[in-house]
């Protein structure tokens, strides 16, 4: 039993890590349950089980996190942060970023600008 878990436990952190490190390539299911060596059910079943979200769900919000990330800290174009993220377009990624966050990549851009320059906001008015 413990065994079973620490390797469920093992098989999910080696899932999440392999997501997070090639956020830009194409994850599908079939390739992460490859990696981990489980069943595609199984695997489902676990991964929501130990982070709350499905593979496909998780794979999003990291994307969607990778990509707040590079428009705070970087200067690239909204189509180069898209591939970065591993979007398949810019439309999608303008899509899914709003849902998530409620705003346009280019509106999350500026509010968290503002939000780390104070002076800037005070020129507006």
């Amino acid at each position: 039993e413990d065994d079973k878990t620490a390797s469920g436990k093992d098989a999910i952190s080696a899932a999440c890590n392999y997501i997070e490190e090639n956020l830009s390539k194409d994850i599908s299911i079939d390739l992460l349950t490859q990696i981990v060596h489980l069943s595609k059910f199984y695997f489902i079943r676990l991964f929501k089980q130990y982070m709350g979200v499905s593979p496909y769900q998780y794979v999003q919000l990291c994307r969607i996190n990778k990509a707040k990330e590079l428009l705070v800290t970087t200067d690239y174009r909204i189509n180069e942060i898209s591939d970065m993220a591993g979007f398949p377009n810019p439309a999608r990624f303008t899509k899914v970023f709003g849902e998530t966050t409620g705003m346009t990549p280019s509106a999350y851009r500026r509010t968290s600008y503002l939000w780390s320059n104070p002076e800037e906001k005070l020129k507006q008015f």
